[in-house]
């Protein structure tokens, strides 16, 4: 759908789907014809080459060939559209994606690609023969056919019809179910390598999704605190001349929502441990926009001249780089005067206005869980989980542009609520030194 239109898709299944029921009645018209020889079931021959005439064969052994070929590309770029769905959804890692036009529907995605490599090697290694994978095949496509019904029936559902979804749902599902039914004594058989891909899929979708959701759930108070609400101490930070300058320049990439939200880790960075002095802070937000080459950005200052929050609207197929844009709009603000200039000691432009640049990276390790007893062993294991996956797909440096850049990764506690520990009991304080309280 994705790569080819939603138009072509429309005008072309009707000559589609008439030529597979034309060639399958043909194929049901050959078995019902030659159904009385006695080793027909022993034969090798196949109903839709043996329907040809001789002289034609080649002709089907070609169209078949072109056939796989396009049923390959299509779960290639199949799988490539499900799984960016997946990632705006939040229900997989996010992964890094390639357009190779200006259709956002044709994408590239080299780690699925690998992905379904790796799996086709492994079938075929295993298998070896067509033959040995039909219970494979037959388990998959009943599968896929029953997903399939109750998607659709819930996307009729939605829309109000409900006795619609639901007589829709016994005459496809009861067929379907049968078909299951039948097709699980294919498990030991070969069924078994689709539900271990099957399941593998479910395992990532579930231990992101609801990772993410036990960690908010038992997260302390909130996960997001108000910028507005620290905007007097951070102001007051960055006048602080007896603070150490930590970076003239201090970046977070803060996807902030409504009302100033931030994630309480980039609060705790700024504040919680050692106060980050900087001239000037920059909170960066970055919406991808379905217009291919657009560059543009908005700037809030929040009433201040130390507090910068950037919105910046890029195209998909525009690469986001972060420090080569924040750069080009400190020296616009800094032109208009919103801005006082940053004049560097030491620097290879001696008329530059813009200071030095530091990007703060938070992470959380999944391994502060075992020091929190009353956590659940199953919310141990979703929120590690999903920690796990983070830490190992693609890294927000990389993603946003920033390889080149002065970057520091830390680490944050995960702000589980309060445990309750049992205080420590004072058993003596000797040799102490009295003072002396002079009136």
């Amino acid at each position: 759908m994705g790569h080819v239109g939603k138009k072509n898709i429309y005008l072309s299944w009707p000559f589609v789907y008439s030529m597979l029921i034309l060639n399958y009645m043909g194929q049901g018209s050959w078995i019902m014809t030659h159904i009385q020889q006695d080793n027909l079931l022993e034969q090798s021959s196949n109903p839709f080459f043996e329907i040809l005439p001789g002289q034609w064969r080649f002709v089907g052994v070609i169209l078949a060939t072109l056939a796989a070929i396009i049923a390959s590309q299509a779960l290639i770029s199949g799988a490539y559209t499900l799984v960016s769905e997946a990632i705006n959804l939040k229900v997989v890692p996010r992964l890094r994606t390639f357009y190779p036009s200006d259709t956002r529907g044709q994408m590239y995605i080299s780690t699925v690609n690998w992905i379904l490599c790796i799996i086709g090697l492994l079938v075929v290694w295993s298998f070896r023969t067509s033959h040995n994978m039909e219970a494979t095949y037959g388990l998959s496509i009943t599968i896929t056919m029953l997903m399939t019904t109750i998607l659709l029936f819930e996307f009729i559902k939605k829309h109000g019809q409900l006795i619609t979804a639901g007589v829709f749902l016994i005459l496809f599902g009861s067929i379907e179910a049968v078909f299951l039914i039948a097709s699980l004594g294919k498990f030991i058989h070969g069924g078994y390598a689709t539900l271990i891909i099957m399941s593998a899929i479910l395992a990532v979708m579930i231990i992101w999704f609801y990772g993410n959701k036990r960690r908010e759930a038992i997260s302390k108070q909130d996960d997001y605190l108000s910028l507005k609400n620290y905007r007097k101490q951070l102001i007051n930070l960055s006048q602080d001349e007896k603070e150490p300058l930590f970076a003239t320049n201090l970046v977070y990439i803060a996807n902030m929502h409504q009302n100033y939200l931030l994630k309480r880790a980039i609060i705790y960075s700024l504040i919680g441990s050692k106060p980050k002095r900087a001239a000037v802070y920059w909170f960066v937000t970055v919406h991808e926009s379905s217009d291919p080459y657009e560059k543009s950005y908005a700037v809030d200052m929040l009433g201040s001249s130390n507090l910068v929050h950037v919105i910046f609207n890029l195209g998909f197929k525009v690469e986001p780089q972060i420090h080569a844009y924040i750069k080009q709009i400190a020296n616009d603000l800094i032109k208009q005067g919103v801005l006082a200039p940053q004049f560097l000691r030491y620097a290879i432009d001696k008329h530059g206005i813009v200071g030095d640049f530091k990007y703060v990276i938070s992470n959380q390790y999944y391994t502060d869980l075992l020091n929190l007893p009353n956590v659940y062993t199953w919310d141990r294991f979703l929120i590690g989980g999903r920690l796990w996956l983070q830490s190992h797909t693609v890294a927000p440096s990389s993603f946003y542009g920033l390889e080149f850049s002065d970057v520091v990764e830390e680490f944050v506690p995960l702000f589980i609520e309060n445990q309750k520990r049992k205080k420590l009991t004072q058993l003596f304080v000797k040799n102490t030194v009295k003072k002396n309280n002079k009136s």
